[in-house]
Formats: structure tokens, sequence, C-alpha cells
């Protein structure tokens, strides 16, 4: 399966380290594991917004213990990063940083968020914290996990490479991570692997063209045979490339480059597509001149802006000003300057003021018919931005292949098919009537920590004998589902919300295997969410998550988030943030089965009382 986030992987691996310590040092019989295992596992694939709305339920329940808060506030941490909103992440971590002190808190839970925290604070600007957090971590662990001391030490080592561009500081703790994988005898892990393409960049970037091959072909021979690497070959084939050039085999560097970049526009990797095209500048304009190469540098601002990935951008932009300066062109010039400039302004990354007032001043003085030679910075950016997304590369692969085995589950589990399939069965419908919208009902289903795999399959089989034969039934997960109902309205709508609510509920009650505490809860909404709005199902889907969280109370129920002619036009994300006072301006109708208020968490996104 093919991803098209790439820009969302940078911090993928140390979450997925996380979740994985989080779900094996849970209490026995802990009632909350299950649910924050759940929240973690939407953040970190594909499904921010559910692990979102998960983490805000969890932490809306009073006297949450502070083990599962610390979970449900990692996993809102990195929902929060994954969806772009970085203010609110930050202002998470705050609230992380004191329950690390807690005593209650297991020493594994601790590292996890720590290692966690820092991951978000890197990019973000926070390099000085982040490196604390980092040095934090790899005290916590000690030599008891060298598990735990490579994640650390590659930390502190990325720390180094991407925000205080000291190649040799990275290169040692690079080098010191694969001393502990030497010595507790790890060979062979994705820890390993991702190690040495991150030292092969590092010696890249330092000048060493042959040792760097040298890492990045280890890299490569110990991603033989693994599944889900393939953007990993061909960002090393296209590093490579560029080690053939500054090599002097300009032959072996296009040929190279040119089929990195094919694959990599037919995958849609638009990170990659952006890296390889200045590479491919840059052989260019070694051998041909600026003009032959401005379009390769056009083009790679073109596939990073449209997947907004700020150190292309940023690469990009740099390399577009050295080339109109060396073309003459003093106006362009100081445009892509200028844009660099409130660029680097927005992000602030460390050490870029003064790199980009001597660039302004660079383009200024093209005036005077200035022939400057081409910026490395612009390759190391490049190189940089990279190697933080290789960093992920690892973690994300164990987790999609997780996320394969449950849907296969699922398909072969009660005979549904699985979420993505049932939307593409419905993006084919014809739009609906007037006065007719597209129903979306998520269900969950928590069965209690040991009622295994067969509970869900029986439950499952019951949903879809409760649904009419035009319904589409998906499984999201073992206990998760959705019910896609074409050409609908509201009434009928939490009609059927209220009774699959009373099937399932009666299904539970019959099956001796079911927990005493299980609950069912089923949040609705429609799609479009306002009405004679373009259909959005991602968009409805959160909404209908965003009811379902809502639920209170120990047996479940039902809630609905029903968009009315008033709100048209209204970003649905304003109202999943706020539906109370969507709903006292007209905009939206709240149904529930059983409607009451109390005053929400002040600590805890909005919360519909239905």
């Amino acid at each position: 399966m093919r991803s098209n986030r790439a820009g969302r992987l940078p911090l993928a691996a140390a979450f997925v380290f996380c979740a994985a310590a989080h779900a094996q040092n849970v209490p026995a019989g802990d009632p909350y594991a299950a649910r924050i295992d759940r929240c973690m596992q939407a953040a970190l694939q594909d499904e921010p917004r559910t692990g979102l709305s998960l983490a805000g339920s969890l932490l809306a329940e009073r006297g949450l213990p502070d083990g599962p808060r610390l979970g449900a506030l990692t996993c809102e941490q990195i929902a929060q990063y994954k969806l772009g909103r970085h203010a609110q992440a930050l202002e998470t971590i705050e609230r992380i940083l004191p329950l690390l002190e807690a005593p209650s808190i297991h020493a594994d839970d601790r590292f996890s968020a720590t290692m966690n925290a820092a991951g978000t604070l890197l990019p973000l600007g926070r390099a000085d914290d982040a490196l604390a957090l980092y040095d934090r971590a790899l005290a916590l662990v000690g030599d008891d996990s060298p598990h735990g001391q490579v994640a650390a030490l590659h930390g502190i080592g990325m720390v180094h490479a991407l925000a205080r561009d000291d190649q040799a500081q990275a290169e040692a703790y690079f080098r010191r991570a694969l001393a502990v994988i030497d010595r507790h005898r790890m060979p062979g892990s994705m820890a390993e692997l991702m190690l040495h393409y991150n030292l092969g960049y590092t010696l890249l970037l330092a000048g060493r063209p042959a040792d760097a091959e040298a890492a990045l072909l280890r890299a490569l021979e110990m991603a033989e045979g693994r599944t889900a690497l393939d953007r990993l070959r061909y960002a090393i084939l296209s590093h490579r490339g560029e080690i053939a050039r500054l090599q002097g085999d300009s032959e072996t560097a296009r040929a190279r480059l040119e089929r990195a970049l094919a694959w990599q526009h037919a995958d849609q990797d638009l990170q990659g597509e952006a890296v390889t095209s200045i590479w491919l500048s840059g052989l260019a304009l070694q051998q041909d001149g600026p003009e032959q190469a401005l379009p390769h540098a056009l083009r790679a601002l073109a596939v990073a802006e449209q997947g907004n990935f700020v150190p292309e951008i940023r690469s990009s932009l740099r390399l577009l000003a050295d080339l109109h300066a060396q073309m003459g062109d003093a106006a362009r010039a100081a445009d892509d300057a200028q844009r660099l400039r409130e660029l680097q302004r927005r992000s602030a990354p460390t050490g870029g003021a003064d790199r980009l007032t001597a660039l302004q001043a660079r383009a200024d003085a093209s005036a005077q018919r200035s022939v400057p030679s081409p910026r490395s910075t612009a390759l190391r950016d490049t190189a940089l931005g990279a190697l933080a997304l290789l960093l992920a590369i690892g973690g994300l692969a164990l987790h999609r292949a997780r996320r394969r085995r449950r849907e296969a589950a699922a398909r072969n589990g009660g005979g549904l098919p699985g979420l993505r399939e049932a939307i593409a069965r419905l993006e084919a419908l014809p739009p609906p009537d007037d006065g007719m919208r597209h129903a979306l009902l998520s269900i969950e289903i928590d069965t209690g920590a040991a009622a295994g795999d067969a509970l869900p399959d029986g439950l499952a089989q019951r949903l879809r004998e409760a649904c009419d034969g035009h319904d589409v039934v998906a499984r999201r997960r073992g206990d998760a589902f959705v019910v896609m109902r074409p050409d609908t309205h509201r009434e009928a709508a939490c009609a059927l919300a209220g009774h699959l609510l009373g099937t399932l509920r009666r299904a539970l009650a019959e099956m001796p295997r079911a927990d005493a505490e299980a609950a069912v809860r089923i949040g609705v909404a429609p799609c479009p969410f306002f009405p004679h709005d373009a259909p959005q199902w991602e968009a409805s889907l959160r909404m209908a998550d965003r009811a379902c969280a809502s639920v209170q109370g120990a047996a479940g129920g039902w809630a609905g988030l029903w968009g009315l002619p008033a709100g048209a036009g209204t970003d649905p994300e304003r109202v999943r943030l706020d539906p109370q006072a969507a709903q006292a301006r007209g905009w939206i109708a709240i149904d529930g089965e059983r409607p009451r208020s109390r005053p929400s968490d002040p600590g805890a996104p909005a919360r519909v009382d239905a």
C-alpha cells in the first residue's frame, strides 16, 4: 500500500517505540490499556483525528490515574503534531513534563513519554529542550535497556545533525548507538538499518562520499527482503547519485537520479521527488550551467510546496536564489531570498538568521554582476530533511504491516470490508437526492480485555444482520466499526443508531464471555456534513468519531452531530472543536440517547453532552 503522507514521517519512529513500550508495561487488568493502545495506533498511523478524539475521551474522565493520563496525553501530543497543530502539541508537552515526575509512573512509560516529547520539540525549533530530554531519556534507561539506549543515542545524534549542523557529533552518537547494537548482539534490526542510513548521510554531508556510500550500501543490504521499504531503497539510490556526482562520474549520477526520480514521481513520493530534483539541479549546474539547472530547482520547489515539506522548500528557495544570482537576475534572486526569510521567520530553525542575512546580501550583490559558486547549504538542508524523514521508516513499516494484518483479519472475521474499501464503494455512488444525505455511524464496542477475538467477530455478524441491504458496514479494527447508510435523513439516521445500539447490547448480553463492563458507543454524522457542500468522508467520519467519543457512562449510548442549513460553508473542524457553540448559533443539531448537561474539563477538548 502506498503512502501519500511522507511529510508526517519524521517523528513516527520514536512514537512507534513508545507505543510498544506502553503496551508491554501496563499492569495486568488495567481497564485503560486497550483504549490507550487504540488511541496510539490511530495517532501513529493514518487516523490522527481519531487518535485525538480517543485521547480527549480518556482525558475527560474524572479520576483518571496518572499512568493512563500520561498515555492519553502522549497520544494527544502525537496526533496534534501529525495534524499540524504545533502550538497545541507544545501546550500538551507542558502538561506532560510535570507528570513525568509522578512516582506512580512506570519507568518504561516515563522513558517513552520523554522520547516522544523530545521528538516533537526537535522539528519545532526547540532543539535545546529536545536535547535535554534525550539526555534525560538516556540516563533513565542506563545499561538495563540496550534498545532504549539505541533510541536515545539516535535521537541525540539527530539533534546534532538537524539543529546544530554538527556532523562530527552526530557521527559520534550514531556510532555509539551502533556499538551498543554490536555489544548486545542485536544485529539485523530496523534500528541498525536506519542508523547505517543516517550515518551514511552524515558522512556525505561531512564531505566523505566514499565512507558515506559504504554506510548507505550497508543499509541497502539490510533492507533486502524487507517489505514496505521501497522509498528507502530509492532514497538511497538518489543519494548515491549525488555521491557519483561528487566523485566525478556524471553519467552514473544522472542514471541513478533519473531512475530514482521516475519511481518517486510514480509513487507520489513528493518529498523524495523534491530531494532528487535538487540533486539533479546540482548535476545540471555542474555540467551545463544555471539555465539548465533552473527547471529542476523549480520542480523541487513545486513538489515541496505541494507536500508542505519545509526543509525542501527552504533548500529549493536557497538554490533558486543562487541560480538566479548566477544568471544575473537580481530581482528574482532577491524575491527568492525574501520568501526564504519569511519562511525562516515562521519556522525559526536554529542558526538560520545568519545564513539568510548572508543570502540576502548575496542576492543584492548580484545587481553588480557578481556570479558566486553554488551554495552547498542547499544540498545540506535537503539532506538533513531527508535524514529526519528516513529515521522513521523502520517503525512506520512495522505499523503498516500491523495495519494490513488487522485489515485482513477484519475481512476474514465477520466478512466485513475494511474502511478504505467501504469508502471507495460510497464514493462511487451518485450524489444523494435533494434533502437527503449519507449517514455515517462510528461504533466503538468495549468488550473488556479478556474477551478475545471471537466476541468482535460475533458482533460483526449481528451488526451486519441488523442493517439494511443497501447499508455499507465496515470494520476499522477488532472492536470498532462504521455503518454508512446512503440517501437518508436525520431522523432515520438517529433511529438507526438507536436500533443498532439495542441490537449490540442484546448481543453482548447473550455472549457468556463478554465482560460485565462491556459498553457500546455510537456517534452519528451526515456526509456531506452541511447540506449542499461537497462530500468529505474524512471530515464527516471525524464528526461521527467526535460524537462517539462524547458518549459518557458505563453503559455507553449514542450521540449525533447533524449539520443544518444555517451552517453551510462553515469548516466542520470548527464545529468539531466546539459543538455547543455551533449548536447555539443554529449550525447543528445535537441528538442522543440520554441528553444531559455537564461542565467540560477545562483541559480536555470541547465535549458533546448527549
